[in-house]
């Protein structure tokens, strides 16, 4: 195995290197970039002995390590957080099925247990969409077994969102809880609704450039006259009391 020489050049390209991860890297990580600095700067101000450049190349394997924990632990933390949320999401719809098919002595045609529990588990599920539509992402990229440990455990969560079952039978689904999720995957899917909509708001108040003026100014001359038409009924009314 061929010795490699420990030279300073060799020690500042290792420490920019190490900076220019930091800088490319999200904010978790700048929290070193101080320390970064100050190798550098150690070792661009003058020359070394051997075993002083040997204490330099240990800084620097250290403060690499500092940044791999850093990493990891960060990974670690956003994979919890993850499983946290699927957990609830899940646990959260149950309750909902639960108690709406028991009653539980709740009147759910009062706001607060029906219409808001509604509105909280649509925005559940749309969240749960969103965090698919994230996981899916990963998966075939660097952390890909964690992000399909993480699609591996929504996928039950999806499941009792979406789908109506009994024992080993799927009965039917749910169309509006679907409509949901679709919202939160995807955001073309949301913006194609908007669209609809706005299609549906121009058909609503003749603004889609299809009536031609003759038609407009007559449903004006229309308006104008039923308006005149009850000033007048008014006016009438008016004199026949003071009689």
């Amino acid at each position: 195995m061929e010795k490699m020489d420990l030279t300073k050049e060799c020690l500042i390209d290792d420490i920019v290197n190490l900076r220019i991860r930091i800088e490319n890297d999200n904010r978790l990580l700048t929290k070193y970039l101080k320390e970064c600095q100050k190798i550098e700067r150690k070792l661009l101000k003058r020359d070394y002995r051997p075993d002083k450049l040997v204490n330099f190349k240990y800084e620097i394997i250290r403060l690499n390590k500092k940044i791999n924990n850093t990493e990891e632990a960060d990974k670690i933390k956003f994979s919890n957080t993850s499983i946290f949320l699927i957990m609830f999401y899940g646990i959260a719809i149950l309750l909902y099925k639960r108690i709406e098919s028991t009653g539980l002595d709740l009147k759910f045609d009062d706001f607060f247990t029906h219409d808001f529990a509604n509105f909280v588990v649509f925005s559940l599920i749309g969240m749960l969409g969103a965090l698919a539509r994230m996981y899916s992402k990963g998966v075939n990229g660097e952390d890909d077994l964690r992000f399909r440990l993480l699609m591996s455990i929504i996928f039950p969560v999806v499941f009792v969102c979406l789908f109506v079952y009994n024992g080993d039978s799927i009965t039917g689904f749910s169309k509006i809880n679907i409509i949901m999720f679709a919202g939160g995957f995807s955001t073309e899917f949301v913006l194609g609704i908007l669209d609809k909509i706005m299609e549906i708001a121009k058909k609503a108040i003749n603004i889609d450039g299809k009536n031609n003026d003759d038609e407009m100014e007559e449903r004006l001359t229309k308006i104008e006259n039923l308006i005149n038409n009850n000033a007048t009924s008014e006016s009438e009314a008016d004199k026949s009391i003071s009689a």
